[in-house]
C-alpha cells in the first residue's frame, strides 16, 4: 500500500527533514495522530501503534502495537501512566474501542467498547478522557453528528454531549484528532464543514 513520512523541525538549526521509517507509515489512516509521551514517539499505522525512541529509521518501530486487521487506529492519548489508543473498524461496520496500553508491551491490557462507530478523536481533560465521535442521523448519508463521551477509567464510557449539525449543506462534517485540545480544565474543538452555511450547536 501507499506508504507516508514523518517530517521534523530542527529548532537549532532551522532545517525540515523527513523521518522515513524503515518500511513506511500508512497513508491510509485518515487523521494520523502523534503522542511524545515517556520519552517516545507514538504514532497512528493502520491497525498498528508506532513507536520511536529517535528520529534515526532504525529507531522506528511501526508495529509496536498490533491490533486486528479490521481495526483502524485513529487518536492518541496519555492517561495516567498508560497510552489510550482509539480505534474504529474498518468502514465502520462496528463500534470503536479505546485499547488501554502501557505503551512499552506487545499487548495492550484492555479494551472498552465505546458505543458508537466513528471515533475521530480523543483528550485528557482532568484525568478524564474525552472521546469524539463523527457520525450520521440515522437514514441518512451525512456525517453531521459528533457526539462526546467521557471515559475515566474502567468498563463504562458516558455520553456527555450530541450536537446535531443539522444545517450543514456539505455531505460531512470532519473533526481531525489534532483539533482538539485541553487548556485550563475546558475541552477545545475546531471542525471543518466544507461548504455549510451555519451550523446549529
Amino acid at each position: 500500500g501507499t506508504t507516508t513520512d514523518l517530517t521534523h523541525f530542527d529548532i537549532a538549526t532551522t532545517t525540515l527533514t523527513l523521518d522515513r521509517p524503515t518500511g513506511g507509515i500508512s497513508a491510509s489512516n485518515i487523521g494520523l495522530d502523534l503522542l511524545p509521551y515517556k520519552s517516545f514517539l507514538y504514532y497512528c499505522n493502520y491497525n498498528n501503534v508506532g513507536r520511536a525512541t529517535s528520529n534515526a529509521a532504525a529507531d522506528f518501530n511501526n508495529t509496536a502495537l498490533v491490533l486486528e486487521t479490521r481495526y483502524r487506529v485513529v487518536a492518541l492519548a496519555a492517561w495516567k501512566g498508560f497510552v489510550v489508543v482509539g480505534a474504529r473498524t474498518q468502514n465502520e461496520g462496528g463500534r470503536s474501542r479505546l485499547f488501554i496500553w502501557d505503551g512499552v508491551s506487545s499487548l495492550y491490557d484492555y479494551s472498552v467498547e465505546i458505543p458508537d462507530t466513528g471515533i475521530s478523536a480523543l483528550v485528557n481533560n482532568e484525568g478524564i478522557i474525552y472521546i469524539f465521535c463523527n457520525s450520521n442521523p440515522n437514514g441518512t448519508a451525512r456525517r453531521s453528528i459528533i457526539r462526546i463521551y467521557a471515559w475515566a477509567g474502567g468498563e463504562e464510557v458516558k455520553l456527555v454531549r450530541e450536537l446535531d449539525l443539522e444545517n450543514t449543506v456539505a455531505n460531512s462534517v470532519t473533526l481531525y484528532p489534532s483539533a482538539v485540545d485541553s487548556f485550563k480544565g475546558k475541552v477545545y474543538f475546531t471542525i471543518y464543514a466544507g461548504t455549510a452555511d451555519t451550523m446549529n450547536i
